[in-house]
């Protein structure tokens, strides 16, 4: 299951919950594809600290978005325990030259004002 938790302008914060499955996260990336169609550029935090269980296909799809669209996508934050999720994003780093922050759940405010900085000078 997913769920949109804020959007201004550019920027966007989906939380990602219980069992996603493949259907769902494509939803997601056509909400993201809806924003790089307007806004040019964007950044995504993406909570998965309640993230039960997701498809491994996902993880592929993932990826293939990441790659499509490396040059519209600014910063994304990830909020998650899952080593297994931080793995495969390690690994995503490699291949692309997108700012990306992991962060645990304690550090949720420090993710939210990675992704939506202050706008008080």
């Amino acid at each position: 299951m997913y769920q949109i938790i804020e959007q201004a302008n550019n920027r966007i914060e989906i939380a990602l919950t219980d069992n996603l499955t493949r259907d769902e996260f494509i939803q997601v990336v056509h909400n993201l594809e809806s924003l790089i169609s307007t806004y040019g550029n964007i950044s995504i935090l993406f909570d998965a600290t309640s993230l039960e269980l997701y498809e491994f296909k996902i993880v592929l799809d993932e990826f293939e978005f990441y790659k499509s669209y490396k040059n519209k996508i600014d910063r994304i934050a990830i909020i998650s325990q899952s080593e297994l999720h931080n793995f495969f994003l390690s690994i995503f780093e490699k291949f692309t030259e997108i700012e990306i922050k992991t962060f645990i759940p304690a550090e949720n405010k420090e993710a939210r004002k990675w992704v939506f900085p202050s706008r008080l000078p």
